[in-house]
């Protein structure tokens, strides 16, 4: 079953659902392209074991390897900080409601950096799982129901979108290399990656790759519907 071909249904709002990344040391670290944009101050924010501050520790692999005491605590401490931000930290700067909206923007950024992250680790698990359900000799329709369902079950979600994230996942990481890097810089949300994976359903991988290449230059700039138009016009 090719997952990354399963109709994608976009998100209800353009932000989109998406788990908190990595936090690091001290800092929020936000990738380029937005205004002002550098690192937004946490205090209280645990790092990861042996993490420089101001540096994102280790890639996911690397991450995976202490579960529970490395990446899955420090996100849970990175969402306990956030639910305390309310914009009153820019109060006391030059301009606090400029900083505020700095702010806005970086936290954006942090949700489409997160759903990329999100995306790397799920492609990781089905790969991972489909290894396991094969050598124990189950059919490859099993694997990806069971792959499916285990993802939907962790993203609080319906055992048939679960299926959705997994093949989104997969498009994202393997066949759209472009429109991965413009969501992991956090210039590019969850919910218009999500349009132009799903106006490429229907392509080929070769295809698909034309489309995220030539649309790479103007992924941050484009509105839903003139991106949706874009991928399909490609």
């Amino acid at each position: 079953m090719d997952l990354s071909r399963h109709a994608i249904s976009a998100p209800g709002t353009d932000p989109g659902a998406a788990g908190m990344p990595c936090a690091v040391p001290g800092a929020v670290q936000v990738a380029g392209g937005l205004p002002g944009a550098g690192s937004v101050a946490g205090p209280g924010i645990v790092g990861m074991p042996g993490a420089k501050p101001g540096a994102v520790a280790g890639s996911a692999g690397r991450a995976c390897a202490e579960v529970g005491a490395g990446p899955v605590g420090v996100v849970r401490d990175f969402v306990a900080w956030l639910a305390g931000v309310d914009g009153k930290e820019c109060e006391g700067v030059a301009s606090s409601d400029a900083a505020r909206l700095d702010l806005i923007g970086a936290l954006e950024a942090v949700k489409a950096a997160a759903a990329a992250a999100q995306a790397r680790v799920t492609t990781a698990f089905a790969a991972s799982q489909r290894e396991v359900h094969l050598a124990r000799g189950g059919k490859p329709q099993q694997a990806a129901r069971s792959i499916g369902s285990q993802v939907a079950l962790a993203r609080r979600d319906s055992p048939s979108r679960g299926d959705q994230h997994v093949g989104f996942a997969h498009a994202l990481h393997v066949e759209m290399p472009h429109t991965m890097a413009a969501l992991t810089r956090g210039v590019l949300s969850e919910y218009r990656a999500t349009l132009v994976v799903r106006e490429t359903a229907c392509l080929t991988r070769e295809q698909r790759g034309v489309v995220d290449e030539r649309l790479a230059p103007d992924l941050p700039s484009l509105g839903n519907r003139s991106l949706a138009a874009a991928a399909r016009r490609i």
